[in-house]
């Protein structure tokens, strides 16, 4: 609880009481109109898809890929008034996501989004949870000044990402910052430098596709934390949804040679805003050529702008591959799923 000097709207000189507290069903109203306030900064946004994507996932995001949960946290006011509220995505490697965090238009000036960020971290603390990190438009001038003022540091801009003709900023806050940076001792870029003239790109269907991306996942498990069982059926059970960025589906590429044996692959994964993520993409020179093609295909179709990856940070032969084929390197995010291991990310635009 604490106390801060009104001055704005219908509030006037009155002193608010803030509480910071897990919302309830009452709130949800609240929260819904604040939302198509978002689209000003989205590409995309429909105000009802992305409310039931925030709410009643506390528990387990069942669509969730990285994301392991989610938590939404108000701040009220001496009489009851709901002032704003926060959303805080837990994910794999005990990071979470600041975001949306939103406050009522007639509560703004008085410092609750400061009082948020405070009393989240706060929170967050308490639970050892390694690092807490956020996404904002460069041209959320509020949003950026609060977190730059509330201890964060900008790691990456990334263009476009959100909208034609902005940035995205990624903010991340440490609670102990690394003490070791670790160099990363598997690729996912295969050294295998034959070519296939019959290589061909598949979508994922058969056993052997399955036991191709556990191979994967062995792979990236060396820079993520909490990669455990489920994490390939929940991979596996977003293939079926479609390519709706709304229900987090995702599309799986294989790429096959004459014997029909897999010699790489990529997970694309739609976002809102007219970007697809592509995590993970492995194979030899050739396959990962390919596919990039492919994806370039089938997303230019749908109105999608731009591709990006990540690569671990100390992976310079395969950030110079991707650089060859166009991507364009923006950055390192520190220790986003595990202590020590960055990634770089790149993009490609379509």
């Amino acid at each position: 609880m604490a106390k801060t000097q009104g001055g704005n709207g219908h509030l006037g000189e009155l002193i608010l009481i803030m509480k910071f507290s897990k919302i309830t069903s009452s709130h949800q109203l609240s929260i819904k109109n604040l939302l198509p306030e978002l689209g000003k900064f989205y590409d995309g946004h429909e105000n009802a898809k992305f409310f039931n994507q925030l709410i009643d996932k506390d528990k387990k995001d069942n669509n969730g890929y990285f994301t392991i949960k989610k938590e939404i946290w108000s701040v009220l006011g001496d009489q009851s008034e709901f002032c704003g509220f926060v959303c805080l995505n837990y994910k794999r490697g005990n990071t979470v996501k600041i975001g949306p965090i939103m406050v009522s238009p007639n509560c703004r000036g008085i410092g609750i989004g400061k009082f948020m960020i405070k009393s989240t971290l706060e929170k967050l603390e308490k639970e050892t949870v390694r690092k807490v990190y956020a996404t904002t438009s460069d041209e959320n001038t509020p949003a950026n000044k609060l977190f730059k003022n509330t201890g964060f540091q900008l790691e990456v801009e990334l263009p476009e990402q959100y909208r034609a003709g902005n940035k995205e900023n990624i903010w991340g806050y440490f609670f102990e910052r690394p003490t070791e940076i670790f160099l990363n001792e598997k690729s996912l870029l295969s050294q295998e430098d034959s070519v296939d003239e019959s290589l061909q790109i598949k979508e994922f269907s058969s056993e052997t596709d399955t036991q191709y991306l556990q191979k994967i996942i062995k792979i990236i498990k060396e820079w993520h934390d909490d990669i455990d069982s489920g994490f390939l059926k929940q991979i596996i059970d977003a293939t079926r949804r479609g390519l709706d960025f709304e229900t987090k589906g995702k599309l799986i590429l294989i790429a096959k040679n004459s014997k029909d044996l897999p010699l790489g692959l990529a997970i694309a994964a739609p976002k809102r805003g007219g970007s697809v993520k592509i995590y993970p993409m492995s194979g030899n020179v050739n396959s990962i050529k390919m596919m990039i093609g492919e994806l370039k295909t089938i997303f230019k179709k749908q109105g999608y702008r731009k591709l990006y990856t990540f690569v671990h940070a100390s992976d310079d032969k395969y950030i110079q591959q991707l650089i060859n084929f166009g991507f364009c390197l923006r950055g390192t995010i520190l220790s986003p799923y595990k202590s020590g291991h960055d990634l770089a990310v790149l993009d490609l635009f379509i």
